[in-house]
């Protein structure tokens, strides 16, 4: 099966605006431009350095500004507040911090999930691995961005075919999950007053559409319809099984049903035990998975992002500059610009 730009999915932008290469690469690419003489070549490379300067005293005091904003609801905070934040307080704290890194987010080329957009990807189910549900009404707030979407086709069997079909999917470059947990929910992740919300902030690589739902902090394991069967069908026979020799064992031997009677709840404990492993299994599915896929978490997280933003607004400020300058004798307009830029990356 692949793809129809019909889908229900069709808001997912697979064109990145997302810049993939250093700023001293692009620097030192731009620079060995045969066009451009010694002298240009120095006074470029000159700009470079003033506008990373700028930029950098620019973000640095955007961020420690968000950092103060997010402080009294850091789960990972090992520092005491000077004071007693009231809720009134808390509120406009959040709600700063919320904006900032939104608009940090977008200045790093990352794109916002809508309620409706996020539902719909949630929906998307995985055939294989784990499969999990996520209950949006746990969160006061719950906030989803992604960069960079890439469509691949892979092959898959299904359980009513011979051999493995094509099958379409979607992966994104960059997760990022912003989440308020009400106290109840929030009071076993770190450092806060009792019953206070807490604020997390997960940055995640490579996370496929179908996997959306595991970046969430609380999710419910659903067990593959094909592992239900298995367990259903182990305890079935050996209940029936066990039904059969109890019925035989009392008609025989009164010594004899006790016995089959202690074989018979040793084999309903191994069913239990059966099931147990199972979820183990799929337990270890999850972790193993999140634990490749999550580059960083709240401060850390912040801090990435903010990188990324900086290098983000360096790289095409260069860039721009550099291709107003290479055609300088032509009155481009900003569509052109961007037209040439993606040209000449």
């Amino acid at each position: 099966m692949f793809f129809r730009r019909s889908d229900k999915l069709e808001f997912l932008i697979p064109r990145e605006r997302f810049i993939p290469v250093q700023v001293p690469a692009l620097v030192e690419r731009i620079s060995s431009d045969p066009d451009l003489s010694p002298k240009e070549r120095e006074e470029f490379r000159e700009l470079a350095r003033l506008l990373q300067a700028r930029f950098h005293f620019e973000f640095l005091e955007a961020a420690e500004k968000l950092k103060e904003f997010f402080d009294p609801f850091n789960p990972d905070r090992d520092t005491l507040l000077i004071r007693e934040v009231s809720e009134e307080e808390r509120e406009n704290y959040f709600d700063q911090f919320r904006d900032l890194l939104h608009d940090i987010l977008i200045k790093s080329n990352y794109t916002k999930l809508s309620r409706e957009q996020l539902v719909r990807c949630l929906e998307a189910e995985n055939p294989w691995g784990v499969r999990v549900e996520v209950d949006l009404s746990r969160y006061k707030v719950i906030d989803f961005y992604y960069r960079g979407v890439k469509e691949f086709t892979e092959l898959y069997q299904p359980w009513y075919l011979w051999k493995p079909v094509p099958r379409g999917s979607r992966c994104f470059s960059r997760i990022v999950v912003v989440v308020r947990m009400p106290g109840e929910l929030g009071r076993n992740c770190g450092n806060g007053k009792p019953g206070s919300d807490q604020v997390l902030v997960k940055l995640f690589k490579d996370v496929r559409l179908e996997e959306l739902k595991m970046t969430s902090p609380h999710i419910r394991i659903r067990i593959r319809f094909w592992d239900k069967v298995q367990i259903a069908v182990s305890v079935v026979a050996t209940l029936v099984t066990s039904v059969v020799r109890l019925v035989l064992a009392a008609a025989v031997n009164p010594v004899l049903f006790f016995s089959v009677l202690s074989g018979c709840a040793i084999a309903a404990a191994k069913a239990v035990q059966n099931f147990i492993t199972c979820r183990i299994r799929y337990m270890e599915r999850l972790g193993a998975n999140l634990y490749s896929k999550l580059l960083a978490s709240n401060v850390a997280a912040i801090s990435r992002i903010f990188d990324t933003a900086e290098a983000e607004e360096v790289k095409e400020a260069l860039l721009t500059y550099y291709i107003l300058y290479k055609h300088r004798d032509r009155d481009l307009t900003m569509e052109e610009a961007d037209q040439l830029a993606e040209a000449w990356l």
